[in-house]
């Protein structure tokens, strides 16, 4: 039932899943001292509508403000240089502008934005990753600036002929493992390697048809 929180100034760190799903926070200061916004830190805060960063804040990692389904403007701040994967994955926005201090993005990082119209692309980016505006079926725009030393987009994840399920430990575990289970009775080798490297995420998938 948290509807708002004022931060001092004098924190400088805020954990992980700290504010995790508080649905009915509307009103969110973060303090000046704030560096890093941790994975999850901000997941699921479904009332909030703006919110500013400030210039302090030089990262935003794994599903930072993920879930924000009503935040429809961000004030980003000067400092901040990394948008991790996921970070801001199925808000409100109609428009974003990466600043352009931004150096790296993330998987996913504006993915499933639905409201997500127009997109202006940070001339510090060399490269966009796979998935980054995926199931943004709204945006129409995407400007690059002149200066855009953007050599690369990615793509999605490999498709596998053969399915599989598989999982890394619990979401909430303190200490997580980057182990791999695999149950995939058809799975080369080969495909076993593009997906090792390409899960990176805590959460279990499933792929293609399942007994």
């Amino acid at each position: 039932y948290l509807e708002s929180i004022n931060i001092p100034d004098s924190v400088k760190k805020i954990g992980p899943y700290a504010f995790f799903c508080c649905e009915s926070l509307k009103t969110l200061h973060l303090p000046e001292s704030l560096t890093v916004v941790q994975d999850s830190s901000f997941y699921g805060l479904e009332s909030i509508k703006s919110l500013e960063i400030p210039d302090s804040v030089t990262t935003i990692k794994q599903d930072g403000f993920k879930g924000c389904s009503k935040l429809k403007t961000v004030k980003f701040g000067k400092g901040l240089k990394k948008i991790g994967e996921d970070a801001f994955a199925c808000c409100g926005f109609t428009e974003v502008s990466i600043p352009d201090n931004v150096t790296s993005l993330g998987r996913g990082a504006f993915s499933v934005c639905k409201k997500l119209k127009k997109v202006r692309v940070s001339k510090a980016l060399t490269k966009i990753p796979g998935e980054a505006f995926s199931d943004c079926t709204k945006l129409t725009q995407v400007t690059f600036p002149s200066s855009s030393k953007v050599t690369k987009i990615g793509k999605k994840h490999p498709k596998l002929e053969s399915y599989c399920v598989f999982t890394t430990d619990t979401i909430f575990a303190k200490k997580r493992t980057k182990n791999i289970t695999f149950k995939c009775p058809n799975m080369s080798k080969k495909e076993k390697k593009k997906f090792r490297k390409y899960l990176k995420r805590p959460y279990m998938y499933f792929y293609g048809k399942v007994k």
